[in-house]
């Protein structure tokens, strides 16, 4: 009998159940320098490299820019890169042996969000000058809006009530665009 081509088999099945999982263990590591490599850097991935451990040492990482994505020609990760909302999502990719690579493009819950990054003080962030922030998409807004909670108009990515404003005197994206 012929396999579909679609089918996933198993083995690949558990190592991406192994890779989320290993993720989820370090979302407390990535998400805040998906955030800061964003802020400084523009759209980028988490980089991994799962081959190379010093001895009793954490995987070394690093936040690439979509230009050095770009140089190293996968396509997929291209398109994760490209397409990801980054106020949500961040992109990694781990390095494996025998030249594999794992990509994966993971949105993180509001909850998560606010537990994981809070106002953005455990880095060390002074007040910023002026940034000019892109407002958010409708569907981002009403998603925002049936979670109850929304992220504020402001440059730490503060996440407020709807009606609501942050820690730095920024409103909320529906306030700031006079939705509510």
């Amino acid at each position: 009998m012929e396999q579909e081509t679609d089918e996933i088999p198993d083995w690949a099945m558990q190592e991406r159940e192994g890779d989320l999982g290993w993720i989820r263990e370090n979302l407390h590591i990535f998400w805040p320098a998906a955030q800061v490599g964003y802020e400084s850097v523009g759209r980028g991935a988490i980089v991994v490299d799962m081959i190379t451990r010093p001895d009793g040492q954490e995987y070394p990482f690093g936040y690439l820019d979509q230009a050095a994505i770009e140089l190293g020609g996968d396509e997929e990760i291209q398109r994760l890169v490209s397409e990801y909302e980054p106020r949500e999502e961040f992109v990694t990719t781990l390095l494996k042996t025998e030249q594999r690579t794992s990509s994966y493009r993971l949105k993180m819950m509001a909850e998560e969000q606010r537990e994981l990054l809070g106002n953005r003080s455990d880095f060390g962030q002074q007040e910023p000058t002026e940034v000019l922030l892109e407002p958010p998409s409708i569907e981002q807004l009403m998603q925002w809006e049936w979670e109850g909670c929304c992220e504020a108009a402001c440059e730490f990515g503060c996440v407020v009530e709807p009606d609501g404003t942050c820690e730095h005197g920024k409103p909320s994206w529906l306030l700031e665009m006079g939705l509510i």
